[in-house]
């Protein structure tokens, strides 16, 4: 009710609550709401790094494959083709990192505008 712009008063006469617990719950709700964009870059930057890494693992495994000598060529064609899949995922994500990094700034920004 309060995003479509009704006062508190009106939303406690609906609800038929007081309005000092209106006030309050609008208080926490805007509270929360801060929290999350606080937190959304730090959040978003912490999945890009996990992910780069998660990447690296994969591609450290897909080597230890390729210079086993228990593992036959198809075998080693299939993880050289992953290597490269991994690759080019990540060449990807770096790329979109500029803006990433421009995103976490813009919501750190976000936080300090609404205190």
């Amino acid at each position: 009710m309060l995003t479509r712009g009704y006062a508190q008063y009106e939303i406690a006469n609906t609800l038929h609550i007081s309005q000092p617990t209106i006030s309050r719950d609008i208080h926490y709700l805007q509270k929360e709401m801060h929290k999350s964009k606080e937190n959304y870059g730090e959040r978003l930057f912490d999945v890009y790094q996990n992910s780069l890494l998660g990447l690296d693992e994969v591609v450290k495994k897909l080597w230890t494959i390729i210079d086993s000598s228990k593992t036959d060529e198809k075998e080693k064609m299939k993880a050289i083709n992953l290597i490269i899949q991994c690759y080019k995922q990540r060449f990807e994500m770096i790329k979109s990192e500029p803006e990433l990094i421009n995103q976490k700034r813009y919501m750190k920004d976000l936080s300090i505008i609404d205190i």
